[in-house]
């Protein structure tokens, strides 16, 4: 094989074409390193100081902004929530439709409920944040799901009514925490289950509505926790249960929703005015609902989301404003549902967890934020649930207790949320 020599002028061109790349390289290179970047990351950081499973969410926003002609400004802002939900210690008792109240001293404590049908509980558990472990207490007098428990301004926790086997029952008891003890006191009026308790202003309770039997009750009493005792005030103008009830700023009661019968669904609102002890009629909302959550912001307007009408859960959403007494919609949740959670966070969000759409318990979660009045899809939970309990520890974590998924739940899980802003 013979190879041939090449020529002069072929060397030239050659030279030439090697020249020609090297300058295009370095122009290309150049343009590369003096041209403005914007970066926009997203990362993800799992927060689980235990071995149980973790759900992990994570948003970022970035902006960019170029300006003045000739010189290039670029500021970038990454906002990136991070969210996750971790499994911390399961409950002695599986158990729904039961209460869980923050104590003064951050413990967490779980009253009642039901294991499964015709299994009434009368056991109480303390979840202690500190140390993310379960302990129980002195049981109630009496096994009771379906109740109200309130944290009077004594500390002490009011228990009331409730259901007990196939009856609404009138029964009320107090928990101290100093002693970690029940003791009974004054029965209500009426006997009921599915109402509501709420502590006024002036310290007093009042108790609203609620079922016995067949029949929604339109009776509300006060109680006094200095005299433990209970007294009528003036009843609703119709008997509801599964409703709502929001103490406002102005100190006045909203009351929302609910059913009248098991084809009667409330869509109107009510006011208790405790300066007088009347009730008033309110704006209606615009959709009727039972089994929905009503949430008082931080600007004071009252916020409902979900609920059943019957025939669909609801994913619509309505704001109402006080200082107008208007009701109007907001942003959509993505997902219908009743029997579920709101809790307002303490950057002003709403959290809302778990229900069901008519069909089978959630462990989706969304977040409204009242600035924009949209919602945003976050991480699930690790167990679907209805019927639970969703508690704002002090440190502004989420505790989510028990719920039901075909049979009482035990597990709990925490939502623990942090907000990075770079610039």
């Amino acid at each position: 094989m013979s190879c041939k020599k090449l020529g002069p002028r072929t060397k030239g061109l050659l030279v030439l074409l090697l020249i020609a790349v090297v300058a295009i390289a370095v122009t290309v290179l150049a343009v590369l390193l003096t041209r403005p970047t914007t970066k926009s990351s997203t990362t993800s950081s799992s927060i689980n100081s235990s071995s149980a499973p973790t759900t992990t969410g994570v948003t970022s926003i970035a902006t960019t902004t170029t300006t003045t002609p000739g010189t290039t400004s670029t500021v970038t802002t990454t906002v990136t929530e991070s969210t996750v939900w971790r499994n911390t210690g399961s409950m002695n008792n599986g158990r729904f439709s039961h209460t869980a109240s923050v104590l003064p001293n951050g413990k967490v404590l779980v009253i009642g409920g039901e294991y499964d049908v015709d299994f009434d509980l009368n056991t109480t558990e303390l979840y202690d944040p500190s140390t993310e472990t379960w302990s129980t207490t002195d049981s109630m007098n009496n096994a009771r799901f379906l109740h109200t428990a309130s944290i009077l301004t004594n500390g002490k926790v009011l228990v009331t009514g409730g259901q007990n086997g196939h009856s609404a029952i009138n029964s009320a008891e107090l928990y101290d925490q100093s002693t970690g003890t029940w003791t009974a006191t004054n029965n209500m009026n009426n006997a009921r289950q599915w109402h509501t308790a709420s502590i006024l202003n002036n310290g007093n309770v009042l108790v609203t509505g609620g079922q016995i039997g067949f029949s929604a009750i339109n009776s509300a009493e006060l109680y006094n926790p200095s005299t433990e005792t209970w007294t009528v005030t003036d009843s609703m103008y119709m008997g509801r249960y599964r409703h709502t009830a929001s103490v406002l700023t102005n100190g006045k009661v909203l009351v929302t929703g609910g059913l009248a019968d098991e084809y009667l669904f409330f869509y109107g609102a009510i006011l208790y005015d405790p300066s007088t002890g009347n009730w008033t009629m309110a704006d209606g909302m615009r959709h009727a609902r039972e089994r929905h959550t009503a949430s008082v912001l931080p600007n004071g307007k009252v916020l409902v989301t979900g609920g059943w009408n019957g025939s669909i859960a609801h994913n619509t959403v309505e704001l109402y404003e006080p200082s107008t007494d208007i009701w109007r919609t907001t942003g959509s949740m993505n997902i219908g549902r009743f029997s579920h959670t709101a809790s307002v966070l303490p950057n002003g969000k709403v959290l809302v967890t778990g229900g069901q759409n008519g069909h089978s318990a959630k462990n989706s979660t969304e977040l409204y934020d009242p600035s924009t009045e949209t919602w945003q899809m976050i991480s699930n939970m690790n167990y679907a649930r209805e019927s639970h309990s969703a508690s704002v520890l002090k440190n502004g974590n989420v505790f989510v207790a028990g719920g039901l998924d075909r049979i009482g739940l035990n597990t709990s899980e925490l939502y623990e949320s942090s907000q990075i802003n770079q610039q």
